[in-house]
């Protein structure tokens, strides 16, 4: 083989390899764009629980066809609720049960059709674990906090149970809505911690409670 042909050959193997990396750049990014990122996969099963026509509301978690998680100091006082989709349907759901026990935790009945119902993970989550909060809160929509779990779970306080604190915010609105790691719903954002002040409103700190997994899967009677 000559100088030419020695040459002819090497140009066509770089057109080879560069051919390759191309397709395989381009396969990637393909699989990437049609991936859900965290963010998509818990809005995905997010939803907004309406208590009255003057605004307040909720937020809930699809965790089965045809039912809603969210927490039971947003529908204590009522039978039914509206619910709003991640499409903008809106229909009434029922509530068919308020949690005991200390459990902030209420179920809602409503027709969820084509909702992709949240996969709920059992586990305790570790201090120090990422998880993230979606939810609606305020007069805003479908926004995402992130932050890490701060404590393990406390037990056998007198107004919630099994409760976990996370270095993470949360405000009004949020309430019900989920708390994700890793695309699981390991638990659901409950309350603010706040601090008073003398000149008004309590201040938030920064940090929030949820119920977590563990303990939603032993109210739901799964392992």
């Amino acid at each position: 083989m000559d100088y030419w042909d020695r040459a002819h050959t090497a140009d066509r193997i770089v057109r080879w390899v560069v051919g390759l990396s191309i397709i395989a750049m381009l396969m990637a990014a393909l699989t990437s764009s049609s991936s859900p990122t965290p963010e998509q996969r818990a809005a995905a099963s997010t939803v907004y629980v309406a208590i009255n026509d003057e605004g307040s509301h909720g937020s809930g978690v699809v965790i089965a066809p045809g039912v809603v998680l969210t927490n039971h100091h947003v529908v204590e006082k009522l039978d039914k609720v509206s619910v709003e989709f991640p499409n903008g349907d809106k229909r009434e759901a029922k509530v068919a049960w308020k949690g005991v026990n200390s459990y902030d935790l209420a179920v809602l009945l409503v027709d969820t059709k084509d909702i992709k119902p949240a996969a709920i993970d059992c586990a305790v989550s570790p201090v120090g674990r990422q998880v993230y909060a979606h939810g609606h809160p305020m007069s805003l929509r479908s926004i995402t906090t992130w932050g890490k779990v701060a404590s393990a779970p406390i037990y056998g306080d007198k107004e919630i149970a099994d409760a976990v604190v996370l270095d993470l915010t949360i405000t009004s609105g949020n309430s019900g809505g989920g708390v994700w790691s890793g695309g699981k719903l390991v638990g659901i954002s409950t309350a603010v911690l706040a601090k008073g002040s003398f000149f008004g409103p309590p201040a938030q700190t920064g940090h929030s409670v949820m119920i977590p997994g563990s303990a939603i899967c032993r109210v739901l009677g799964r392992s």
